[in-house]
Protein backbone atom coordinates (compact mmCIF):
# COMPACT_ATOMS: atom_id res chain seq x y z
CA UNK A 1 0.00 0.00 0.00
CA UNK A 2 1.31 3.18 -1.12
CA UNK A 3 1.83 5.63 1.94
CA UNK A 4 0.35 9.13 1.63
CA UNK A 5 3.05 11.96 1.61
CA UNK A 6 2.31 14.32 4.76
CA UNK A 7 1.42 17.92 3.59
CA UNK A 8 2.91 20.41 5.66
CA UNK A 9 2.52 24.30 5.86
CA UNK A 10 5.57 26.40 6.51
CA UNK A 11 5.43 29.83 8.41
CA UNK A 12 7.56 33.09 8.84
CA UNK A 13 7.32 34.23 12.29
CA UNK A 14 8.19 37.75 14.52
CA UNK A 15 10.55 35.49 16.64
CA UNK A 16 13.24 35.22 13.82
CA UNK A 17 11.77 31.55 13.52
CA UNK A 18 10.05 29.48 10.93
CA UNK A 19 7.87 26.49 11.95
CA UNK A 20 7.04 23.38 9.73
CA UNK A 21 3.28 22.34 10.81
CA UNK A 22 1.25 19.06 9.66
CA UNK A 23 -1.79 20.52 7.94
CA UNK A 24 -3.60 16.99 9.26
CA UNK A 25 -2.51 17.23 13.19
CA UNK A 26 -1.85 21.12 13.43
CA UNK A 27 1.40 20.37 15.26
CA UNK A 28 4.70 22.11 15.17
CA UNK A 29 7.20 19.64 13.30
CA UNK A 30 9.92 21.84 13.17
CA UNK A 31 11.37 25.12 14.07
CA UNK A 32 14.39 26.47 11.97
CA UNK A 33 16.86 29.26 13.51
CA UNK A 34 19.01 31.16 12.54
CA UNK A 35 17.88 34.65 11.51
CA UNK A 36 18.34 37.50 13.60
CA UNK A 37 14.94 39.52 12.37
CA UNK A 38 11.73 38.42 11.96
CA UNK A 39 10.19 36.19 8.82
CA UNK A 40 9.02 38.40 6.14
CA UNK A 41 9.05 36.20 3.10
CA UNK A 42 9.05 32.04 2.35
CA UNK A 43 9.63 30.21 -0.54
CA UNK A 44 9.84 26.78 -1.74
CA UNK A 45 11.64 24.83 -4.31
CA UNK A 46 12.15 21.65 -4.61
CA UNK A 47 13.48 20.39 -0.90
CA UNK A 48 14.68 24.00 -0.46
CA UNK A 49 12.90 26.33 1.71
CA UNK A 50 14.03 30.39 1.30
CA UNK A 51 13.80 33.23 4.02
CA UNK A 52 14.04 36.57 3.79
CA UNK A 53 14.08 38.31 7.18
CA UNK A 54 14.14 42.08 8.65
CA UNK A 55 18.13 41.19 9.35
CA UNK A 56 18.42 41.66 5.70
CA UNK A 57 19.58 38.50 5.13
CA UNK A 58 18.29 35.17 2.86
CA UNK A 59 19.08 31.80 3.84
CA UNK A 60 18.43 28.32 2.22
CA UNK A 61 17.30 25.38 4.22
CA UNK A 62 17.10 21.92 2.58
CA UNK A 63 13.93 20.52 4.51
CA UNK A 64 14.76 17.00 4.26
CA UNK A 65 18.22 17.19 6.24
CA UNK A 66 16.88 20.48 8.57
CA UNK A 67 19.78 22.01 8.16
CA UNK A 68 20.56 26.04 6.48
CA UNK A 69 22.57 25.37 2.98
CA UNK A 70 23.58 28.94 2.61
CA UNK A 71 23.28 32.81 4.39
CA UNK A 72 22.93 35.65 1.51
CA UNK A 73 23.93 38.86 2.42
CA UNK A 74 23.13 41.77 0.42
CA UNK A 75 20.14 43.64 1.35
CA UNK A 76 20.32 47.18 3.44
CA UNK A 77 16.77 46.10 4.93
CA UNK A 78 14.16 43.95 5.33
CA UNK A 79 13.31 41.04 2.68
CA UNK A 80 10.46 41.86 1.63
CA UNK A 81 9.61 38.75 -1.64
CA UNK A 82 11.78 36.23 -3.04
CA UNK A 83 11.14 34.43 -6.58
CA UNK A 84 13.34 31.13 -7.82
CA UNK A 85 13.76 31.08 -11.95
CA UNK A 86 16.27 27.86 -12.82
CA UNK A 87 19.11 28.62 -11.36
CA UNK A 88 18.78 32.04 -9.77
CA UNK A 89 17.20 33.48 -6.63
CA UNK A 90 15.46 36.93 -6.78
CA UNK A 91 15.11 39.03 -3.90
CA UNK A 92 13.37 42.62 -3.30
CA UNK A 93 13.66 44.51 -0.13
CA UNK A 94 12.82 47.63 1.50
CA UNK A 95 16.08 48.83 0.34
CA UNK A 96 14.41 49.08 -3.49
CA UNK A 97 17.10 46.81 -4.24
CA UNK A 98 16.37 43.51 -6.08
CA UNK A 99 19.21 41.15 -5.80
CA UNK A 100 19.68 38.41 -8.47
CA UNK A 101 21.50 35.24 -6.38
CA UNK A 102 23.27 32.09 -8.28
CA UNK A 103 21.90 29.17 -6.58
CA UNK A 104 24.72 26.72 -5.46
CA UNK A 105 24.85 23.45 -6.21
CA UNK A 106 22.86 21.74 -3.65
CA UNK A 107 19.93 24.33 -3.76
CA UNK A 108 19.33 23.00 -7.35
CA UNK A 109 17.52 19.84 -6.91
Amino acid sequence: MKQKKEEILYSGCSDCTIRSWSVRSGECLRIYKGHEGGINSLKISGVVLYSGSDDGTIRAWNILRDECLVKYVGHRGIVSCLVVDKNRLFSGGYDKVICAWELIEEEQM
